[in-house]
């Protein structure tokens, strides 16, 4: 939403004001403040605490190391007539969703097309999910309901002493049906995305 550089966006009929600062600009820090965060903190930090880099910036290699803005980042269009898949991320007072696409081109490869997402900041699943039904209708008016797809962790549909996970909830509460299944190998999934990306 908030993009990569300073300054002011309109998403919707909302107005989004970016702004980057860092802590050299600051006239009223004590002295050696800077010096301790530079003594005391990775370089990543000190530059995201110092300079007023954005988000976090972690150390080594970079998992997908075949990321690349100018290939990866666009504004894809959905299709109607194919599954419209949500990804659930059922974190603890703050979920997630993201809304995806795959379809295969006319040179025969596989494309997979990250449409949207949307963030729940401190709420509850069973609060985000009517906004996350609102955007679908919103963003993708003509796609069924049918074709849409809801997939999240296989932690959701655990009971534990707090009760049902949210994807029993949401399926009890909203009529919501979720395809998930138990992991326990990360690193075919991994290599999968670095395959698309290489793509």
């Amino acid at each position: 939403v908030f993009g990569t550089e300073p300054g002011i966006r309109l998403v919707g009929r909302t107005k989004f004001h970016l702004i980057q600062s860092s802590s050299l600009d600051n006239p009223h820090n004590p002295d050696g403040y800077v010096d301790d965060i530079l003594a005391t903190h990775s370089k990543a930090d000190a530059k995201r605490v110092v300079e007023g880099t954005f988000g976090f910036t972690a150390e080594g290699p970079p998992v997908y190391p075949t990321f690349r803005a100018e290939w990866h980042v666009g504004m894809p269009s959905h299709r109607a007539d194919l599954p419209l898949l949500r990804g659930w991320d059922f974190g603890f007072r703050h979920p997630a969703v993201t809304f995806h696409q795959l379809h295969t081109c006319r040179a025969g490869q596989l494309h997979w097309d990250i449409l949207a997402e949307l963030d729940g900041q401190q709420t509850e699943t069973e609060r985000f999910a009517p906004e996350v039904i609102a955007l679908t209708h919103q963003l993708f008016p003509d796609v069924p309901v049918t074709l849409v797809v809801d997939c999240g962790d296989a932690a959701g549909a655990a009971v534990s002493e707090r009760g049902p996970g949210p994807i029993i909830r949401l399926q009890t509460a909203m009529g919501l049906s979720f395809r998930w299944r138990k992991l326990y190998n990360v690193d075919p999934g991994r290599d999968l995305i670095r395959d698309f990306l290489c793509k």
